[in-house]
């Protein structure tokens, strides 16, 4: 199966995210990332904000990033995460991982899509993984 590659960051001028192909090094971006769409429209993003797509959705059909919160939404003994339990999509060296509040981390699967719901990002939503 074959996984598309590509990254969401948040926009330089006005903090909404964007999606595309991340280009590294642009010379008129100097300090910044820079996320391209289309092959010619250049967005400036702030570099700790970009996350990569995972190859995943949620149970509502939206693409999930690292960086993301979600929220399991049922319990059915999946890998011990249970109703409720919140955690933040990660990457660790060849693989994208989901990290409870405790620091426990289990790895993301396909097996997740239809049990997990994303319910912000670590950028705009910190405190949802302090409460």
């Amino acid at each position: 199966m074959n996984r598309e590659i590509k990254y969401r960051g948040k926009r330089a001028d006005n903090g909404d995210f964007v999606i595309g192909s991340l280009l590294q090094g642009y010379v008129h971006h100097e300090g910044y990332l820079t996320i391209v769409q289309g092959g010619c429209i250049y967005y400036k993003v702030i570099p700790e904000t970009v996350g990569q797509f995972t190859g995943l959705k949620d149970k509502n059909g939206k693409e999930i990033f690292e960086g993301d919160i979600v929220q399991v939404d049922y319990s059915d003994n999946i890998d011990n995460w249970w109703s409720g339990e919140i955690g933040e999509v990660k990457f660790i060296p060849s693989r994208f991982t989901l990290e409870q509040k405790s620091g426990e981390k289990k790895m993301l699967s396909s097996d997740f899509e239809d049990c997990v719901k994303i319910i912000g990002n670590i950028h705009d939503n910190p405190e949802l993984l302090t409460k």
